[in-house]
């Protein structure tokens, strides 16, 4: 830019030599006094883009060094996640670079079921478990719920904290959740293999015995809410004392499906 320039202001001093010899129009000098000014205007405003360079280069802490490296300084301890910046790639304004956690406290994000959602108040508890450890059950404390729905998955949006001293659980890790309601109440629980899908939709079977010794399999929707482990509890459509098949239940539907009756005789 700074030889552009001075090459301008030559050209413009040769062709007032040449205007005062006439040996040029008037029309090719006043072109060069164009030119001459063009190239003092771009060289100005590329000087002030330098100063407002070296200045933001200054308050990110780089100001001092040769070679233009900086070193961004995490406001918070933790480890690195992930980094999405490389060497001499160029980044616009607002591009995440690095991505940190503090491993000792991490969020908990749950999409409740809309049914599910009056459970859920900020300073609730909830009791989780994750794959890696079966056996265990965490405790989380919910800071944040959400004001709406999501409009596609009619699901809530809650989060809440889990105090991770120990490191043991793991960022992105998968969970099984369970809220703690203000009443208590009590629901069937049946073996996972008793829920059958039929059109679609999960139900079980009722063993209604009979007075030769038999039994009337009679097929009952329901409505499932959380598993743990190899156990479904039913929200609704079963009720206290009946008998459910847990056993053999995909050998009663397979029979039912061949028939295409809605009860059926064994």
């Amino acid at each position: 830019m700074r030889a552009q320039a001075g090459y301008a202001q030559a050209a413009r001093n040769r062709a007032e030599r040449l205007l005062t010899l006439k040996a040029i129009p008037r029309q090719d000098y006043e072109r060069a006094i164009a030119d001459d000014e063009s190239a003092k205007a771009s060289l100005s405003q590329a000087l002030a883009e330098q100063r407002r360079a070296i200045s933001s280069a200054e308050q990110l802490g780089a100001g001092a060094s040769a070679t233009g490296e900086m070193v961004l300084r995490s406001p918070l301890s933790g480890v690195v996640l992930s980094r999405n910046a490389q060497p001499g790639a160029v980044v616009g304004a607002g591009t995440q670079l690095i991505s940190v956690t503090d491993p000792t406290s991490l969020w908990l994000q749950v999409n409740a079921p809309e049914k599910l959602a009056s459970l859920f108040r900020v300073g609730g508890i909830l009791h989780f478990a994750v794959p890696a450890y079966p056996a265990d059950r965490f405790d989380a404390r919910i800071t944040a719920v959400g004001a709406a729905l999501d409009p596609d998955s009619r699901t809530l949006l809650v989060r809440a904290t889990v105090l991770n001293g120990n490191q043991k659980l793991k960022p992105e890790m998968l969970a099984t959740v369970s809220v703690e309601s203000e009443g208590t109440s009590t629901v069937p629980v049946v073996p996972d293999g008793a829920i059958q899908l039929l059109e679609g939709r999960p139900a079980v079977f009722i063993a209604k015995p009979n007075k030769i010794g038999g039994a009337t399999f009679v097929r009952r929707a329901v409505e499932i809410g959380s598993r743990t482990r190899s156990q479904v509890a039913v929200i609704r459509g079963l009720a206290a004392g009946e008998l459910v098949v847990t056993v053999g239940a995909f050998s009663v539907k397979a029979e039912l499906q061949k028939r295409s009756m809605p009860a059926m005789e064994m």
